[in-house]
C-alpha cells in the first residue's frame, strides 16, 4: 500500500470543497424556494382573511337588517296591545 502524493491529496481536498460548495448551493436554493413559499403562504393567507372579513360583514349586515325588521314588527304589536289595552281599561273604568 502505498502513502498517496501530495497531488492525490490535492485532489482530494479540492473534489471536498467542490462537494461543500454544491451542498452548500443546495442549501441556499432550498432556502429560497421556502422563502418564496412563505410569501406565497402569506398572500394566501391574507386573501383568506379579507373573504372572510367579506362575508363576516355581510352576514353581520343582513342579521342587523334582520333584527330591525324584528324590532319593527314587537314593536307595533306592542304597541297595538298597549291600545287594545288602554281602549278595554277605558271600557271597564266606564
Amino acid at each position: 500500500m502505498s502513502d498517496p502524493t501530495i497531488q492525490e491529496l490535492k485532489d482530494l481536498i479540492l473534489g471536498i470543497d467542490k462537494r461543500n460548495q454544491e451542498l452548500k448551493d443546495l442549501v441556499l436554493g432550498m432556502d429560497k424556494k421556502m422563502d418564496i413559499q412563505f410569501i406565497e403562504l402569506k398572500s394566501d393567507i391574507r386573501s383568506v382573511e379579507e373573504r372572510l372579513g367579506g362575508e363576516i360583514k355581510r352576514v353581520e349586515e343582513k342579521l342587523s337588517g334582520e333584527i330591525r325588521s324584528v324590532e319593527e314588527r314587537l314593536g307595533g304589536e306592542i304597541k297595538r296591545v298597549e291600545e287594545k289595552l288602554s281602549g278595554e281599561i277605558r271600557s271597564v273604568e266606564e
